[in-house]
């Protein structure tokens, strides 16, 4: 039965469980990057550039609510919130409806680590570099660990997922986002070996 629920779940991507307002009320506020953001409709997002300033300050982080990715995360100076807004309704065609997270922008170290998490447990891991420098180093032991507690927690609302997590300004490492398995790529360094064994153990 508890495979079967796994199975049903399944490795597509769960769209409801995955939504920012879902996966980060399952998880302890300290272990989040953006763990000030609040949701808005997207249509309000300029209206409310006064109380996102006094909430945020100058420089704002955007993402969608949905785990569908609309668009890509943003970050803008307040004074552009117009822009921003009016740019990102022109290209991906977003209607006033659709929720949006809003938080502080935050400086955080250039390189990211993504873990396949499945049953409760870390399957694999891999290191990326967000900007053109050198290869990521290895994975800090202080995200490794996260990565751990991370999987513990969500061992049974989300069972099989990809979470992302970076060090932020103060070298605390933080979960950035989760995503489903089939929708989330792979970095150099993924241990194709071990996540097939993972995938065959709850597909079988």
């Amino acid at each position: 039965m508890y495979k079967r629920q796994h199975l049903r779940q399944g490795i597509l991507q769960d769209e409801d469980r995955l939504a920012v307002h879902v996966f980060t009320g399952l998880l302890p506020r300290e272990w989040l990057l953006n763990r000030d953001s609040i949701l808005l409709p997207f249509g309000q997002v300029e209206a409310r550039a006064d109380q996102l300033r006094g909430l945020f300050g100058d420089r704002i982080f955007m993402r969608p609510d949905s785990s569908r990715k609309i668009f890509s995360g943003c970050v803008f100076d307040i004074g552009d919130i117009g822009h921003e807004v009016s740019a990102q309704r022109q290209i991906h065609n977003l209607f006033g409806d659709e929720l949006v997270a809003l938080d502080r922008a935050r400086n955080i170290a250039p390189f990211e680590y993504r873990f396949w998490i499945a049953e409760g447990r870390v399957i694999t891991h891999a290191a990326y570099a967000l900007e053109d420098m050198e290869d990521a180093p290895p994975c800090p032991s202080a995200i490794a660990l996260l990565a751990e507690q991370v999987a513990r927690q969500v061992e049974y609302t989300l069972p099989m997922v990809v979470a992302d997590f970076v060090l932020d300004e103060t070298g605390s490492p933080r979960l950035v986002e989760v995503n489903g398995f089939s929708t989330a790529g792979f970095y150099p360094g993924t241990d194709f070996n071990a996540l097939a064994k993972a995938l065959d153990g709850l597909i079988y």
